[in-house]
């Protein structure tokens, strides 16, 4: 199938093409597809999806390893290249 990228063994793009596909056969006679993320914007996945997860804030600390606090609770981070 045309555009499409396949991550791991035993499985086969069976869809859309310009998609993205994670496989997870356990061997030839067996192919599976676990993730499939369409051309089309549809997401389909096999098993559980769990939220919240870690997020981008969970990576800052402070240098006394104490909780960062704030009236707000809101802490706006600049990067500058």
């Amino acid at each position: 199938m045309e555009g499409v990228h396949v991550m791991g063994k035993f499985g086969a793009a069976n869809e859309l093409p310009y998609s993205w596909y994670l496989t997870n056969g356990t061997d030839a006679s067996t192919p599976s597809i676990s993730v499939k993320i369409l051309s089309n914007g549809n997401v389909k996945i096999d098993g559980a999806v769990s939220t919240p997860a870690a997020d981008y804030t969970e990576m800052f600390e402070t240098t006394d390893g104490k909780p960062i606090r704030s009236v707000s609770a809101t802490f706006l981070c600049w990067f500058i290249l």
